[in-house]
C-alpha cells in the first residue's frame, strides 16, 4: 500500500530531529570546549538506532545518498592522510582526528538510518524555518537593543544569564576598520552564518511577512555574501527566463511591486536623513562593498583581499603539493594550512598571526574543498551539490535553497557544516518500512 507524503504533513515535528537541526544552527556554542554543533546529533542518532533496532524495518539507499557515503570515505581517507603531513601547526591532528570519528560514527550512521523516520524532509524543513524566525527575531532585538539602548543582548544572554555555559565569545560588535561596527549574529556568534539561516528560511517559508524580515535579518547580519546570495535567490525565485523569452509578472503584480518599493524607498530616505543609526549602519554596509574595489592593505580590507584571493590561489597551491595531497588534500577543515606553507601565498595575500600559527579552514568552499580534500573530494562535492540541484529542479524552495549554498561558498565556508551535511541528509533520505516480515507494501519516498 502506497501512501502519500501530503498525508504525513501534519503530524507532529520528531524533537530529536528538531534538537538536532536546533543546536546544529549555534554556530560557536561550546559545552566544555566541545563545539554544540558537532555533538548536536547525538541524540537524534541514539533515536534512530533504538527505532532501527526495535522496530521491524528495512533502509536502502538511493543514488544520492552512495554519492554521499563516497563523498564522506573520501574525507576520511583525506583526513588520514593527513595526519602524515610532517609541516602541521597547532590543532591540526585535533581536527582531522574528530573529522574521522564524526563522519564514521555520527554522519554515516544517521544516514544509513535515516529512513526509518516518517517524511523525514518535511521534518527537517519544518526545524529549520521556525529556528531561522527564532534567529531573525534574535537578531532584530539585539540590532535594536544595541542601538536604542547601546545594550550587547547577546553578551548578556550567553556571558551574564547564562555564565558562559555555552561559551563567552558571544558579543555582537568589535572595531572594524577602525570604527565601531556591530552586526547581528542571532543565536550564534557568526553573522555570516547568520545569513546562510536566513537563506535556508527564506527559500522554504510561504509566507511573504517572513521572508520580508529575512531578508531584513540580513541587512542587520552585514554580510556581503549573504546579502548577493539573497537577493540571488529572490531572482532566481520571481524572475527567471522561460523557454523562449521572458517571463515578467503580470501588471497587477508588478503595480504592487511598484507601489510597495515605492513605500520602502521613501521611508528609508526619511530614515536616513532622521535616524542618526539607520545613516551609520547603511553608510558602514556600503563601506563593507566599498572595499572589493581597493587595493588598500589596512583594517578590513586585507580580509577582503583575501576572501577574493582564495580561488586562485587554491588552484596555485595545490600544483606545489605532491602527488597524493593533490588527490586527497591535506585534510578536511584545515585547508589553510596549505596556504601558510605556499611560496604563492606569502608574496600574494597578508596571514595574521593566528593563520600563521593554528591549523584552520579557509573561509571558502572552492578553495578549502580543493586544498582541504584535494581534487577527489572537491569533484565530488560538486558533483553531489549540482546532481541535488538537478534532482529537485521541480521544487523551487529545494533548488533554490541549494543555489543559495553554492553561492555561499565563494565567500565563507559551508559544506563542511554540521547543519549542511544534515540537509544534504535529510534531502536524500529514503524510507521503506516493513509491517512484518512478509509485508512490503507500506512505502514512503521523498521527492529525491
Amino acid at each position: 500500500m502506497s501512501i502519500n507524503i501530503s498525508s504525513l504533513k501534519k503530524e507532529k515535528m520528531n524533537p530529536f530531529v528538531f534538537f538536532a537541526v536546533f543546536f546544529s544552527s549555534m554556530l560557536g556554542a561550546q559545552i566544555y570546549g566541545i563545539s554544540l554543533n558537532k555533538i548536536a546529533l547525538l541524540p537524534l542518532e541514539i533515536y534512530l538506532f533504538t527505532q532501527f533496532t526495535k522496530g521491524k524495518y528495512h533502509t536502502y539507499t538511493s543514488k544520492n545518498q552512495r554519492n554521499i557515503i563516497l563523498w564522506y570515505i573520501v574525507i576520511v581517507l583525506s583526513s588520514i592522510i593527513g595526519l602524515t603531513r610532517t609541516e602541521q601547526l597547532n590543532g591540526y591532528e585535533e581536527k582531522l582526528f574528530f573529522n574521522i570519528v564524526q563522519y564514521i560514527a555520527i554522519y554515516l550512521p544517521i544516514l544509513l538510518m535515516i529512513g526509518v523516520l516518517k517524511n523525514p524532509f518535511e521534518q527537517f524543513k519544518k526545524a529549520i524555518i521556525i529556528i531561522a524566525k527564532i534567529n531573525s527575531l534574535w537578531a532584530i532585538t539585539q540590532f535594536i537593543a544595541w542601538y536604542v539602548f547601546h545594550f550587547d543582548f547577546n553578551n548578556f544572554f550567553f556571558s551574564n544569564c547564562l555564565k558562559g555555559l555555552l561559551g563567552t565569545n558571544w558579543t555582537a560588535w568589535n572595531f572594524e576598520a577602525g570604527t565601531l561596527a556591530m552586526r547581528a549574529t542571532g543565536l550564534n556568534n557568526d553573522p555570516a552564518f547568520l545569513a546562510v539561516l536566513m537563506v535556508l528560511g527564506f527559500t522554504f517559508s510561504k509566507s511573504y511577512f517572513w521572508k520580508t524580515i529575512f531578508v531584513f535579518t540580513c541587512i542587520c547580519a552585514m554580510s556581503r555574501v549573504g546579502l548577493v546570495t539573497i537577493m540571488l535567490v529572490i531572482i532566481t525565485t520571481y524572475f527567471k527566463p522561460q523557454k523562449k523569452h521572458f517571463s515578467l509578472p503580470s501588471k497587477k503584480i508588478l503595480i504592487r511591486i511598484l507601489a510597495v518599493l515605492t513605500i520602502v524607498v521613501l521611508t528609508f530616505l526619511y530614515l536616513y536623513n532622521f535616524v542618526e543609526f539607520v545613516q551609520y549602519q547603511t553608510d558602514y554596509m556600503l563601506t563593507r562593498f566599498s572595499v572589493l574595489n581597493t587595493n588598500t592593505d589596512t583594517g578590513d580590507i586585507s580580509g577582503t583581499k583575501r576572501h577574493i584571493m582564495y580561488i586562485p590561489l587554491s588552484i596555485l597551491t595545490l600544483c606545489e603539493l605532491p602527488g597524493i595531497e593533490q588527490i586527497f588534500g591535506v585534510g578536511p577543515r584545515i585547508g589553510g594550512t596549505a596556504l601558510v606553507f605556499s611560496d604563492y601565498t606569502k608574496n600574494m595575500i597578508e596571514l595574521n598571526s593566528s593563520m600563521r600559527m593554528n591549523a584552520w579552514a579557509i573561509e571558502c568552499d572552492f578553495a578549502e574543498n580543493l586544498l582541504g580534500t584535494g581534487i577527489l573530494g572537491f569533484s565530488l562535492y560538486y558533483f553531489i551539490l549540482f546532481s541535488l540541484i538537478k534532482a529537485n529542479k521541480r521544487d523551487k524552495s529545494k533548488k533554490n535553497s541549494l543555489i543559495g549554498i553554492f553561492f555561499f561558498g565563494f565567500m565563507y565556508c559551508i559544506a563542511l557544516n554540521s547543519l549542511i551535511n544534515l540537509y544534504f541528509i535529510f534531502l536524500v533520505a529514503n524510507n521503506y518500512r516493513l509491517q512484518d516480515k512478509n509485508d512490503y507494501g507500506t512505502i514512503i519516498t521523498s521527492e529525491t
